[in-house]
């Protein structure tokens, strides 16, 4: 696995973290992704060790915007989501999700 790679994906799990709505207003929702994104975190800076380089060369992320983490996540674009089901929750697809996210990194 590449270390860049796995650096991604926690970036995107921590994406939807700057934002509660984001995880439909759950404290329980948000604990438990705010759990994973730091054990995450944990397995990027080993995995940087492995291939030769700082286990963590930032203090802090790059803001990204929401729609970009969705975007990235979809299997066209390289990410793990391979299908979903359609509509997909209240919305008619994945692609009708991502559009309605913010395009701009939220505080």
């Amino acid at each position: 696995m590449d270390g860049g790679r796995h650096i991604d994906g926690v970036s995107r799990e921590g994406g939807p973290l700057s934002r509660k709505r984001f995880l439909a207003g759950s404290r329980l929702c948000w604990a438990a992704g705010a759990t994973i994104a730091t054990v995450e975190a944990r397995h990027a800076s080993y995995l940087n060790l492995l291939n030769g380089v700082v286990g963590f060369p930032d203090a802090f992320d790059e803001p990204v915007a929401p729609r970009e983490i969705c975007e990235a996540v979809k299997a066209e674009n390289g990410g793990f989501i391979v299908s979903t089901p359609k509509p997909y929750g209240p919305y008619e697809s994945l692609d009708a999700l991502c559009a309605r996210l913010p395009a701009t990194p939220t505080p």
